[in-house]
């Protein structure tokens, strides 16, 4: 592990992330194989833009949300990186996609619409944790 290089600063684990997010002005992600992008969706939240390898989960991941460059184009990892870091308008802009994305995933919205409909569908037992006839097995859902 090289820690002479002036650039990149190594932080000890810590359990508190958003701290460690709050340092960070993007986040680099030239994954081999990323199966999701957990890192990806934390550092989107906080609106720090992702340069990542176009893997299929960082892709479905991040969407539109993550400027994609392969994972062997140096040349285009460094553009990518001067073009965020020289221009401010493109950050803010990929920014605000970041957290968009980043609210996209939330999964509180379809966890209570999924709890809406069961309440709505769902027939509800007259005397709970009695089981249920053959009948009221087959008019569960309506």
């Amino acid at each position: 592990t090289a820690t002479d290089i002036p650039n990149l600063r190594y932080i000890a684990h810590t359990t508190r992330i958003k701290d460690v997010y709050k340092q960070a002005w993007v986040v680099i992600m030239p994954s081999e194989l990323e199966t999701w992008g957990r890192t990806a969706v934390e550092a989107m939240s906080s609106g720090i833009p992702v340069v990542a390898n176009p893997t299929p989960g960082l892709r479905e991941c991040c969407g539109a949300a993550a400027t994609y460059v392969p994972r062997d184009d140096l040349e285009g990892w460094i553009g990518a990186l001067r073009r965020l870091k020289e221009d401010r308008k493109y950050y803010n802009t990929r920014s605000k996609v970041a957290l968009e994305r980043s609210r996209a995933l939330d999964p509180k919205p379809v966890a209570a619409q999924v709890e809406d409909w069961l309440e709505s569908t769902v027939i509800p037992s007259k005397a709970p944790g009695r089981p249920l006839t053959s009948v009221e097995k087959i008019l569960l859902f309506r």
